[in-house]
């Protein structure tokens, strides 16, 4: 029964507040209405979303990664997002909405190229 009384108050509060953090200032608006993901979660959805359009446009065979540039682009790219948060839990040094967009969009490119590393690994 608590299981569905969570569920319950998450869906009440879609449009109020985030469902990853639960922080009103740390979202996108629309007038009153607040977006479902932080700019952090939605950055990374639109860094993903962007590669696969990229990706779709670019074919195969054009570009040739080697396993090595894959993973050490991935790591890269989604080192800031993590120093950031870690920065943000630990020392308590707040983040702001902008560096919060551009470290989710790099861990969103980051995590297309570790997904593309992957499926080179097991291919």
């Amino acid at each position: 029964m608590e299981l569905r009384k969570r569920f319950k108050t998450l869906y009440d509060d879609v449009g109020i507040v985030p469902l990853c953090n639960r922080k009103r200032d740390r979202a996108p608006h629309i007038g009153q209405f607040c977006f479902p993901l932080c700019w952090r979660c939605s950055s990374v959805a639109l860094g993903l979303t962007v590669c696969y359009a990229l990706h779709s446009i670019i074919p195969d065979g054009k570009i040739d990664w080697s396993m090595s540039v894959l993973a050490t682009t991935s790591i890269v790219l989604i080192f800031p997002m993590i120093w950031d948060g870690w920065r943000q839990y630990v020392k308590g040094k707040e983040s702001t909405n902008w560096r919060r967009i551009l470290t989710g969009t790099l861990c969103g490119v980051g995590l297309w190229y570790t997904t593309n590393w992957l499926v080179a690994l097991m291919c």
